[in-house]
């Protein structure tokens, strides 16, 4: 488990620990004012670099649970999260830059157990997988019942 909290000169995340590392299982990136996102190249400290968007295939050793951003008001590079089926829970809230640089929808990602993006649906609750299918299962039975009784 990794938190970084209010870490003022926090630009970017250095991808390269996340690259095969299978320790690595929870990672918290909360309240970082200049927080730009995951940085790929050799000079992850120098600003001038192009940085460089990373894909699913450059993470494919990512063993990542949890990952959670939060309050990072210039965040704007995530990485492919396609790829990353260990992903279980993906928390992004307060980091309004982040939707106008994302190439997919991140309802796509079918392997999440829990989706709570703030952007996304700000009027509904986070989506569960576990709640849809007991709702799915709800409505079957109820449907079953009614059909049960009018015939």
């Amino acid at each position: 488990m990794l938190y970084l909290v209010n870490i003022k000169e926090l630009n970017y995340y250095p991808i390269s620990i996340l690259q095969g590392n299978c320790n690595l299982r929870n990672l918290n990136i909360e309240e970082c004012s200049k927080f730009q996102g995951f940085r790929a190249g050799k000079d992850q400290e120098n600003e001038n670099e192009e940085v460089t968007l990373l894909s699913a295939q450059l993470l494919s050793g990512c063993s990542l649970d949890e990952l959670v951003l939060a309050d990072c008001p210039v965040l704007k590079f995530l990485p492919d999260l396609q790829g990353w089926t260990s992903l279980r829970k993906l928390v992004i809230q307060n980091c309004p830059r982040v939707k106008e640089y994302l190439t997919y929808d991140l309802k796509t990602l079918s392997f999440l157990r829990l989706l709570d993006v703030d952007f996304i649906e700000r009027d509904e609750e986070p989506f569960n997988i576990y709640n849809s299918m007991e709702l799915a299962m709800s409505q079957f039975l109820r449907q079953r019942r009614k059909d049960k009784l009018s015939s």
